[in-house]
């Protein structure tokens, strides 16, 4: 039997609570067909009776989907990031404050075709986690993520990174959530300095990257991408700096011989252009 759970999300700055968001939670107790697709406006998400960890089956993850111990935890890290933002706009002392410079240590992992980023980012923030997939090649370890999420040459649904990543890292008091409509650049900025600076999380961002803007600076990039999946994993917003840094899997330069850019490992970008690239890509989104 399936349930289908619609959330409804708006704003970046949006939390769990409902006197500041308008979050739909409507659970259907009445069965839906496996495989239902969203009505316009809201995501749906469809998934069976789940094991006592709450926890997606890979075979089930055709939708973004959560299970019952991942709601409890989005809800959880929403609170605890709410309390965390209205304290630092009080000025009222932190007991975890953020420091203004940050970085995740994570593990370089280039991805092994040209529409891996998706693949090779849930690599990268499962390597930082503990033990990976075990596979004799880094391309049959890419591959087993890739079939997890379904990736084509199409590329990846962003949707199902964060249910990849719950999957498959083994910290058991790990979750990750995937939180839609970041509008602003300060709402990333906030994302971006709670989750590296203070529970030392690597995000993960869908770009829309565009080297030809002379407004934002993608240097080393030299080409478009509509879309490029890619871990965040540090940041400094020291005045003077204020860059935000990729872990990127893409080496532009491989794929694209004599045109693209040496892009991959990392690099710092000015967070406004971080900012603008998720804002401006097809899924406003993080994954945190």
């Amino acid at each position: 039997m399936r349930y289908r759970l619609v959330l409804t999300w708006p704003s970046a700055l949006a939390t769990i609570a409902l006197s500041a968001i308008v979050l739909t939670l409507a659970l259907a107790i009445s069965p839906t067909a496996a495989g239902a697709r969203s009505p316009i406006g809201t995501k749906t998400y469809t998934f069976p009776i789940f094991a006592a960890n709450g926890r997606v089956d890979p075979a089930a993850a055709t939708l973004d989907e959560y299970g019952t111990a991942d709601l409890q935890a989005m809800a959880e890290k929403q609170a605890r990031f709410d309390s965390w933002l209205a304290q630092r706009q009080s000025g009222t002392r932190l007991v975890t404050k953020a420091p203004l410079s940050y970085n995740v240590s994570t593990p370089p992992h280039l991805q092994q075709t040209g529409y891996w980023c998706g693949p090779a980012t849930v690599e990268i923030i499962d390597d930082k986690w503990g033990p990976i997939v075990s596979a004799s090649t880094e391309t049959a370890r890419q591959q087993i993520y890739a079939n997890y999420m379904g990736t084509t040459t199409a590329g990846t649904n962003f949707t199902l990174v964060d249910n990849a990543l719950n999957y498959f890292i083994t910290e058991t008091n790990v979750t990750y959530i995937y939180r839609a409509g970041m509008g602003t650049a300060s709402a990333i900025y906030d994302c971006v300095q709670y989750d590296v600076g203070v529970t030392q999380y690597p995000l993960a961002a869908d770009l829309r990257i565009d080297p030809a803007d002379p407004n934002y600076s993608w240097t080393p990039y030299r080409l478009y991408h509509s879309g490029h999946i890619v871990p965040i994993d540090g940041y400094n917003y020291n005045v003077g700096s204020y860059t935000i840094r990729l872990n990127d899997p893409n080496d532009e330069s491989r794929w694209h011989p004599g045109s693209g850019g040496a892009t991959a490992g990392h690099h710092s970008y000015p967070r406004k252009t971080l900012a603008h690239g998720v804002i401006s890509s097809i899924r406003p989104d993080l994954i945190w």
